[in-house]
């Protein structure tokens, strides 16, 4: 036995006791900037070309390449299965994958910790293709990763995808409880001491609440941009590509269509096929100006693109538009798999609220209601996307710009949501109100099947 898998077999019971001591993940420090020597390396180009080089160099040699320089994005090669055969052999790739991840963290590619190690834990707990790295990937890579959040977030997916749930030790006891609770009230087992009211996401909240805000103020804003800001607009007019790809839009829509793993692993162009007046990841891409909002709503070509463009992410998801007038969308042939998707990549939940902000922001705002109600439905009723759940009540609700449609969804949200006492996503009076307007429940004996049904389909 390697030294390093001796020390980690005396460690984890100790780290389980005290994991707070070891481990500020969950302490309100943030990463701190690294200043001394490595500032120089960190602002010389060509010295960071070469590191780039050289990473791109070993992430071959373990079988994966580099699919966006911009985020970090990476996926397997072509040759995957003989280099992830020889990275299970050779487990001294470990401590180099660890000493990479160190680098990247201090030299100027903090941005590319997280895709590396997102990808190791899928390989490691959803595909199972590298056995022999998962000890290293839960007890080194993680917590290599230097921003805090990114960090948290590596700890959920690995959470989420772990068993035993029960000997998870990579986070503090209290938050494997707030987990564990989480998905026992995904799976409608509440326990007695689960019955005190949650409280609701604030930051969501306020987040939403600020977009819809902005969105009343465009209304009677008077301020002027150049046309050398209208790089949004451009791009929808196939005049300019989206960096850092340097793809059209018209190109986009030919040959990135129904290309799943590109459109999941490349984090760059949705920013550009979405923009909005929040910045995003990609650095290239530009914020919405009020002369484009006006543009985009006027210009029936670059409406006919933005629609095509959400045709194409709808397909990504497994879903189809089936009436452009309404925007009523359904499922897809291809839902199952498209469906699996989701809930195994919980970032497309930022991208789907990115894109009802579009919506309504350009001219589409018809198009919000019905697709927040697809995803109700597919959460709470058939609970087909349980890891999209919390999201389309934290977010996609509250990013319609229709207060009636908003408080309609909420209330279609809240009669279908159980238990109804944990329900925090409108006022108690107003949950009362509900209550009291509900139709009183016949014994299952005074009811047929069949005007159960009628009553079921009527209130869906």
């Amino acid at each position: 036995m390697s030294p390093t898998h001796w020390a980690m077999g005396n460690s984890q019971n100790s780290l389980k006791d005290n994991c707070e001591e070891y481990d500020s993940t969950w302490e309100g420090e943030n990463g701190s900037d690294h200043e001394g020597p490595t500032e120089e390396f960190r602002r010389d180009e060509e010295v960071k070309r070469r590191l780039l080089k050289s990473y791109q160099l070993m992430l071959d040699f373990y079988g994966i390449k580099l699919v966006d320089e911009v985020t970090g994005g990476v996926e397997r090669a072509e040759h995957w299965r003989e280099r992830l055969e020889n990275l299970n052999r050779n487990t001294h790739n470990n401590l180099r994958i660890t000493r990479i991840l160190k680098c990247l963290g201090l030299l100027g590619f903090q941005h590319y910790q997280k895709p590396l190690v997102h990808f190791f834990l899928e390989e490691t707990l959803v595909t199972e293709t590298l056995p022999r790295l998962k000890q290293s990937v839960l007890d080194y890579f993680i917590f290599a990763v230097v921003d805090k959040s990114e960090r948290r977030e590596l700890i959920r997916f690995a959470f989420d995808h772990f068993k035993p749930k029960d000997k998870f030790v990579w986070c503090p006891r209290r938050i494997l409880s707030k987990w564990l609770k989480e998905l026992e009230r995904e799976d409608g087992t509440v326990t007695k001491q689960q019955t005190r009211k949650p409280q609701r996401n604030l930051e969501a909240a306020r987040d939403m609440q600020m977009f819809r805000q902005r969105c009343q103020m465009l209304r009677h804003s008077s301020r002027s941009h150049g046309q050398d800001d209208s790089y949004n607009l451009y791009f929808y007019q196939n005049r300019i590509p989206f960096q850092p790809h340097g793809v059209c839009i018209e190109d986009f829509h030919k040959d990135w269509f129904g290309d799943y793993t590109r459109l999941e692993r490349v984090h760059s162009y949705i920013q550009w096929l979405f923009p909005t007046q929040e910045p995003g990841v990609n650095t290239y891409a530009h914020v919405l100006t009020p002369i484009e909002i006006k543009h985009f709503c006027e210009d029936k070509t670059v409406k006919k693109r933005l629609l095509k463009s959400y045709k194409l992410m709808l397909d990504f998801y497994g879903i189809r538009l089936v009436n452009e007038e309404t925007g009523e969308v359904r499922r897809a042939n291809n839902w199952r798999e498209r469906f699996e998707n989701l809930n195994r990549n919980r970032h497309n939940n930022l991208r789907i609220t990115r894109i009802l902000k579009c919506l309504g922001l350009l001219g589409f705002r018809r198009y919000q209601a019905p697709l927040v109600y697809f995803f109700l439905k597919e959460t709470l009723i058939k609970g087909t996307l349980p890891h999209v759940k919390q999201s389309a009540l934290d977010y996609f609700i509250f990013a319609i710009l229709d207060k009636y449609e908003r408080r309609q969804l909420i209330k279609f949200a809240f009669s279908h949501f159980e238990p109804k006492e944990q329900f925090v996503w409108c006022p108690d009076r107003i949950q009362r109100k509900y209550l009291k307007g509900a139709p009183r429940k016949e014994h299952p004996s005074q009811t047929s099947d069949v005007s159960r049904r009628g009553v079921m389909h009527h209130q869906m």
